[in-house]
């Protein structure tokens, strides 16, 4: 009886958190889409503390996302373009 409790437990929590990053990386996404940021850069703090991440959780959401880090500062971005 303990096993088949402690399977449901461990597929109940493993769905949670599929569902919560799910969540997470389609607010990513909006955030870096957002219009009132042309040049499409966002902070890498601004966007953990939106998705209520950690940085290491908010950075291997983002890469998942195929976002990708600046080459000049701690900013991040879905566009292919480099920042002017």
């Amino acid at each position: 009886m303990s096993l088949i409790v402690d399977a449901i437990e461990g597929t109940v929590k493993a769905c949670s958190t599929w569902l919560h990053e799910r969540r997470q990386r389609a607010r990513l996404k909006n955030m870096l889409n957002d219009k009132r940021f042309p040049k499409g850069f966002r902070s890498t703090q601004q966007l953990a503390d939106g998705v209520g991440a950690d940085r290491t959780t908010a950075e291997r959401l983002l890469l998942t996302l195929g976002a990708r880090r600046s080459e000049v500062s701690d900013e991040w971005t879905l566009s292919g373009k480099p920042p002017k």
